[in-house]
């Protein structure tokens, strides 16, 4: 027959025991759960960002003309996937205002273009041990045009008009870099980007009506592809 003191041992041998299994049973069940939430919090970043565009026009008959930059604005939202602490791929939505302004044979013209516009970044992060991280970035975009609008004014005369030939999708490259400040889930940062136009925004006509953009009587379009500089603050949420 066991004694008092080794029923005693007993107890606390299977109360040891079952308070090891709970402990392991709530690591088990609880820390992935854990893991896997802190690691989507940084693998997973989205917010808000606006800006201001400074755009122009290249090309041949941009050149020609010797069109002027005009002041324009974005905003919109971005996602950021977080590959590793230095690398993450950022696509953005964005509302985008481009066109330029010119002074042809008396009249001031502005050509005013919006697009909701799909830049895909490729971002690359130089770690600090502060607060603020510079970074660099890399990507291609795609623009649809939601309207394209043309004016020309002299004195004692002003016109409007939509533009009908501006073609529904534009293509680009992007690139530029950028600071963040903060860490964890209290971010902005800054960025200084280059748009650049890769597709004329023109198409030629066959039989061009007063509302089509054209250079000649057979309607050739103009070589116009859109450029210009942004400046743009984002916010993480």
């Amino acid at each position: 027959m066991a004694t008092l003191r080794e029923v005693k041992k007993r107890i606390r041998t299977v109360v040891s025991a079952t308070c090891s299994i709970f402990l392991i049973a709530t690591t088990i069940l609880v820390l992935p759960e854990s893991f896997v939430a802190a690691q989507e919090a940084v693998k997973a970043e989205k917010g808000i960002v606006v800006g201001i565009s400074f755009t122009n026009l290249s090309g041949n008959d941009a050149d020609s003309i010797g069109t002027d930059s005009r002041t324009s604005a974005i905003a919109g939202g971005f996602y950021r996937y977080n590959i590793n602490p230095k690398v993450a791929i950022e696509p953005q939505l964005l509302i985008s205002m481009k066109g330029a302004k010119a002074s042809v044979l008396g009249f001031d013209v502005d050509l005013k273009l919006t697009y909701l516009e799909l830049p895909v970044l490729f971002r690359f992060t130089i770690p600090t041990q502060g607060n603020v991280s510079p970074s660099i970035f890399a990507g291609p975009s795609v623009g649809i045009k939601l309207s394209s609008k043309g004016s020309a004014t002299s004195p004692g005369f002003s016109i409007e008009t939509d533009l009908e030939n501006t073609k529904g999708i534009e293509f680009g490259l992007v690139f530029g870099g950028g600071i963040t400040v903060g860490r964890n889930d209290t971010k902005i940062f800054l960025d200084g980007k280059y748009n650049l136009g890769l597709t004329n925004i023109f198409d030629d006509v066959i039989n061009p009506g007063p509302n089509d953009l054209v250079k000649d009587a057979a309607g050739t379009a103009p070589d116009f592809k859109n450029n210009g500089f942004t400046i743009s603050l984002g916010i993480m949420l």
